[in-house]
C-alpha cells in the first residue's frame, strides 16, 4: 500500500476494490494465516488484537496484531502489514513455531528445523502459491461435479471467520496514522 516513484499504489493498481474495504488486511488476507494457525495449533480464541492504518488510499486497516490463544493457553501472534517499506508487493509469509525441542521458521521461500534436530527447504514460493491456488479451484469444480466433499467443511470455516470477527470487535476501530 506504499505508493511508487510515480506515486500509484502498484497493490491499488492490480486490485482497485481495496481501496474502499473497511475490512481490509484481516478480512481479505490474514485470514488465511488465522486458517492455518487453527489447523496447527488447534482451537483458538482472540485474546487481544489492535489495527492501525498508515495509507490515506484506503479505508481499511493496514497492519494488524492478533493476539490468540488454544484450549490448553498456548500463545500465538499472528500479524501484518501492509505499508512496510523495503518489502515487495506481495511480500512472503513468515511463519515461527518455537517448541521445546525444535523450533520450525518459514520465511519467505525457505523452511528450517532447528534445536534437537536441524533442516532446510527452498521453495520457489510464487509456483507453489500458484500450484495450492490452482488444485483449490480442481478440487472445488470435482466436488461440485461429484457431491464429494470438500477438503474443509463450512462448519470449520466458520471457526476461522469466528476469529475474524472477535479480531474486528476486540480491537475496535483502526488506529489512523497522525497527520
Amino acid at each position: 500500500m506504499l505508493p511508487d516513484a510515480s506515486g500509484i499504489c502498484p497493490a491499488l493498481k492490480r486490485q482497485p476494490f481495496m481501496a474502499k474495504e473497511a475490512r481490509l488486511l484481516v478480512a481479505e488476507s490474514l485470514i488465511h494465516d488465522l486458517d492455518v494457525a487453527r489447523s496447527l495449533l488447534g482451537e483458538l480464541d482472540v485474546v487481544a488484537a489492535r489495527l492501525g492504518n498508515a495509507c490515506d488510499a484506503v479505508i481499511g486497516e493496514t497492519s494488524a496484531m492478533i493476539l490468540l490463544e488454544n484450549r490448553d493457553r498456548v500463545p500465538a501472534v499472528v500479524e501484518g502489514v501492509l505499508t512496510a517499506a523495503g518489502h515487495h508487493i506481495r511480500a512472503g509469509d513468515r511463519l515461527e513455531i518455537a517448541g521445546t525441542r525444535c523450533s520450525v521458521l518459514l520465511d519467505d521461500a525457505v523452511v528450517r528445523l532447528y534445536g534437537a534436530e536441524s533442516e532446510e527447504h527452498r521453495y520457489d514460493e510464487a509456483t507453489e502459491r500458484q500450484g495450492c491456488f490452482d488444485a483449490s479451484i480442481q478440487h472445488f469444480i470435482d466436488g461440485m461435479r461429484s457431491g464429494a466433499p470438500f477438503w474443509t467443511s463450512p462448519e470449520d470455516q466458520l471457526g476461522t471467520l469466528k476469529l475474524v470477527e472477535d479480531t474486528y470487535a476486540i480491537a475496535g476501530e483502526t488506529r489512523r496514522r497522525p497527520a
